[in-house]
């Protein structure tokens, strides 16, 4: 699943919506995780403002027992880069 959301000047996100799922099932669980999660601030000339960004959410099911894990590739959450037309 690939989630595009927003995340505030406080860190919170928002408008977070499933860009591409391969179930349905997972755009849920995916869209629970990365809205519960807090985030620090996109910062530009020292000021906190909104950040565009697209993550990852890479479900692994475990059929023996019944249970998933949800994962996401920090090194690509580390540096989000803003859409060009974001901060206009």
């Amino acid at each position: 699943v690939v989630v595009d959301f927003v995340v505030n000047e406080k860190g919170e996100v928002q408008n977070a919506f499933a860009l591409r799922a391969t179930h349905p099932a997972f755009e849920v669980a995916a869209l629970e995780a990365v809205s519960s999660w807090k985030w620090e601030a996109g910062q530009k000339n020292g000021a906190a403002v909104r950040v565009h960004m697209q993550m990852p959410i890479k479900f692994t099911l475990n059929v023996s027992s019944q249970a998933a894990a949800i994962t996401w590739d920090n090194d690509k959450a580390a540096a989000p880069a803003p859409a060009p037309w974001f901060n206009r």
